[in-house]
């Protein structure tokens, strides 16, 4: 699979989503050896090490890693292997997701949550 291909950061750098740290930077120093542009004459090079880079700036951070691994468990649908958390109602999760959002964004405003009631779904994260 091309890099750029994919939203999932681990399927980017070609690694497991338990890899270790030395793991991850090991990967990424394949993949940008094989992606730079100035080694790769491919049309989309640059696209392709810029993604691999991407995903190595956000998994290499302890606190970063750990903030995309909540987002991407909760939009896959499945339970999370990495995080041991109770189960959360519709709501927690819509106000956990826009909560991410602003901040990823840096919105200020309140968190806008359904204004009706939605039924109750177990989800695991």
């Amino acid at each position: 699979m091309i890099p750029s291909q994919t939203q999932d950061l681990y399927a980017r750098l070609e690694i497991d989503c338990k890899a270790s740290p030395e793991e991850i930077k090991k990967s990424y120093r394949i993949m940008a050896h094989k992606w730079h542009p100035d080694k790769n004459l491919s049309p989309w090079a640059k696209q392709q090490f810029e993604a691999v880079s991407e995903a190595y700036t956000t998994l290499k951070d302890p606190v970063k890693r750990e903030e995309y691994d909540k987002i991407h468990w909760i939009f896959k649908g499945k339970e999370s292997p990495l995080i041991n958390e109770p189960k959360k109602d519709i709501d927690e999760i819509l106000k956990i997701c826009d909560e991410e959002f602003n901040n990823l964004y840096n919105i200020k405003g309140e968190v806008r949550i359904w204004s009706h009631k939605p039924p109750k779904i177990d989800v695991y994260v």
